[in-house]
């Protein structure tokens, strides 16, 4: 028995669990083909199914009771949302679970966005992928006998990925939402020719936004860490509550570091908590000799970290954002930059003052202590009755001269810089006047 021209809405009442896998059908009724023999529906616009951040176009869907499973053909568009960027899967066929822990693609062209994690922009955000089997299990795809390019050209090549600029071609690709890409046993291509001796074995990139834990070897040098290299990995899944990543770092010219350490806590309600280490320096090659070392060299290589603790609120309330860090000035880049310019220009410890103002001060040392607070709050309707609100902006600093001393710094090539005066008060408290031009 076949009824003709049913309603998506009688769909639903008469069909229900022919899609028991979804939690619920997105999109306005169309016309669909329901066939109560074989639990088969057949729509020519196609059916949209969602389940949690996973939605799914299918043009044929049967389900199979006794097997538990849901197969689909002539054509399907699936798409897996996250913070990081959309996943989105063109397939000839595929099958699933009813319980939606499980899924099969088969003849895939799809794409991974990754601008919110690289910055990348269009039309070079999108790492294109294809396969003939994809397995969707625990919240990752897994990708068989898979090829991957960021030539956007491929949209015109999708059955020959030769035709482009470059590809690669992997054993097993797998990507893991929030987290991570592995890609196995690769070979790189340009063009048709192929130019990789050997398989390279292993190779995995972070696509956790934010994150900035390397999961492949880097190397590279920098001022006076030397030739330094590090190595880290992720725990937690786009799901966890609590997830972050560690990364040892080791740098020739300074010691053993904690390159990166992140923990987050995502209370999925209040918002997120997070804690970021940075190059804490663990052990130093300068221990032991302040004696027989530069003073200023002494001071960048006994001493280092930045950490960064957080919370971000955006939600039903408003929003609530509240930020610390605690360093060393060497740490902060800007800092050790400006400290540097001044003692190389000699405008430290100059009777004259700094930049001839008759301000006096002292190098800071690059080893010491100076931190930074910030709130901005927005929030409102709280409360049993939903009238307490919290509004509030500010900022402050342990080191009162040295931000100053930025600021200052900051506005010295100021267009008006002939026709400034500089105000200064007890406890180093300066500012800068420029006069009002119409």
């Amino acid at each position: 028995m076949k009824d003709k021209r049913i309603l998506l809405a009688l769909f639903l009442l008469l069909s229900i669990n022919a899609a028991t896998y979804t939690q619920e059908i997105e999109g306005r009724a169309e016309e669909v083909d329901i066939d109560l023999n074989t639990n088969t529906v057949t729509s020519e616009k196609g059916i949209v199914l969602k389940q949690s951040n996973i939605k799914t176009k299918v043009h044929t869907m049967q389900r199979d009771t006794e097997a538990g499973k849901a197969y689909y053909r002539d054509g399907m568009i699936a798409q897996i949302d996250n913070e990081t960027g959309k996943i989105k899967i063109e397939s000839q066929e595929g099958e699933a679970t009813t319980t939606g822990e499980e899924a099969h693609f088969y003849k895939n062209f799809g794409y991974l966005e990754v601008a919110p994690v690289t910055g990348a922009e269009a039309p070079n955000d999108r790492v294109y992928f294809g396969s003939d089997h994809i397995v969707y299990q625990k919240g990752a795809l897994q990708i068989e006998k898979a090829w991957l390019t960021t030539d956007f050209k491929i949209i015109n090549h999708v059955q020959n990925p030769k035709e482009v600029g470059y590809h690669i071609f992997s054993n097993q690709m797998l990507i893991e939402p929030d987290k991570q890409l592995t890609i196995y046993d690769s070979n790189l291509y340009l063009g048709k020719k192929k130019v990789s001796p050997i398989a390279f074995p292993w190779f995995r990139l972070n696509i956790r936004k934010n994150s900035k834990v390397p999961l492949f070897p880097t190397w590279n040098e920098k001022n006076y860490f030397g030739w330094q290299t590090s190595w880290g990995f992720l725990y937690g899944t786009r799901s966890s509550k609590l997830k972050g990543g560690f990364a040892p770092k080791f740098a020739d010219n300074m010691g053993l570091l904690i390159g990166r350490w992140e923990t987050w806590y995502d209370t999925k309600k209040y918002g997120m908590t997070q804690v970021n280490v940075t190059d804490l320096l663990i052990h130093s090659k300068v221990h032991g000799k302040k004696d027989t070392t530069d003073v200023i060299e002494y001071e960048q290589k006994h001493k280092r970290y930045h950490v960064e603790t957080k919370h971000d609120y955006n939600g039903e309330y408003g929003n609530f954002h509240i930020s610390g860090i605690s360093a060393t000035t060497s740490s902060i880049s800007s800092l050790d930059d400006l400290i540097t310019k001044y003692e190389v220009n000699k405008e430290f410890d100059n009777t004259q003052g700094i930049r001839g103002t008759g301000v006096y001060l002292k190098r800071p040392g690059f080893d010491k202590k100076v931190s930074y607070y910030s709130l901005e709050s927005d929030l409102h309707g709280m409360g049993k009755n939903r009238d307490i609100s919290f509004q509030a902006s500010g900022k402050l600093t342990s080191n009162k001269k040295l931000y100053t001393l930025s600021t200052y710094d900051s506005i010295e090539d100021n267009v008006f810089e002939k026709n400034w005066t500089m105000l200064c008060i007890p406890n180093w408290r300066c500012i800068k006047i420029i006069p009002h031009i119409n």
